[in-house]
């Protein structure tokens, strides 16, 4: 898995798409369900935030998607919440 996350070392952070982010969480709290409107429009994949970095190591070095979310669409709630349901902490 380190390895794998070690690929993503010496790329530009995507600070603009933390706002990507943002607004895909606030329809999707609106809605009640998961939207990926905002990301899907991004043209700027190869730019990663922290939680692209976290889930595209897991899913490349051992398949695993957090709460079965593909690592380019990863949020870090979807990390959150898939560790805390699966070690039942989320009431």
């Amino acid at each position: 898995i380190s390895q794998c996350a070690n690929e993503w070392l010496g790329r530009p952070y995507g600070w603009d798409k933390i706002l990507l982010h943002a607004g895909d969480y606030f329809v999707s709290k609106l809605f009640k369900k998961d939207v990926f409107f905002f990301r899907k429009l991004s043209t700027i994949q190869a730019i990663p935030i922290c939680s692209i970095v976290v889930a595209g190591a897991y899913q490349k070095a051992i398949g695993y998607k957090f709460s079965n979310v593909d690592f380019m669409m990863s949020q870090p709630d979807d990390i959150a919440d898939d560790i805390l349901i699966k070690n039942q902490i989320l009431c």
